[in-house]
């Protein structure tokens, strides 16, 4: 076990919720803002995150409660899901806000604003 009381097995099941945890803890802590290449980036290491109204969400618990069920949120990881999230009325949207774990910005490096670019990089989490 690390220092952080994991083991090294990124798969690992008995792990994954705490690793998870401290992620978005640790992310929550230090980023204001992520690009969408690092979005992208930590989803393809395993996060589950969108990007809705210029705000990052950690969606790993809500893929146990959500309404639509989990592949409603998986179809979503990794991109601008405003349009989605739009379609939820008020109530369930605010039950989003405690997900939100940083802002999103443009990526100075590939021309495509807050929407799906293609890998850069030159993004770095802060």
């Amino acid at each position: 076990m690390s220092s952080l009381d994991l083991c090294d097995n990124h798969d690992c099941e008995s792990c994954k919720p705490r690793r998870s945890a401290q992620l978005s803890e640790g992310l929550s802590k230090r980023a204001k803002a992520m690009t969408i290449c690092q979005v992208q980036r930590q989803c393809r290491q395993g996060r589950v995150l969108l990007v809705a109204n210029r705000k990052v969400y950690d969606c790993a618990e809500v893929l146990k409660w959500h309404p639509g069920g989990s592949s409603s949120i998986l179809k979503a990881v990794g991109r601008d899901s405003t349009e989605d999230f739009e379609f939820h009325q008020a109530s369930g949207k605010g039950l989003w806000e405690k997900y939100v774990i940083c802002g999103i910005v443009k990526c100075k490096h590939a021309q495509y604003g807050y929407a799906q670019s293609p890998e850069c990089n030159s993004c770095n989490i802060a």
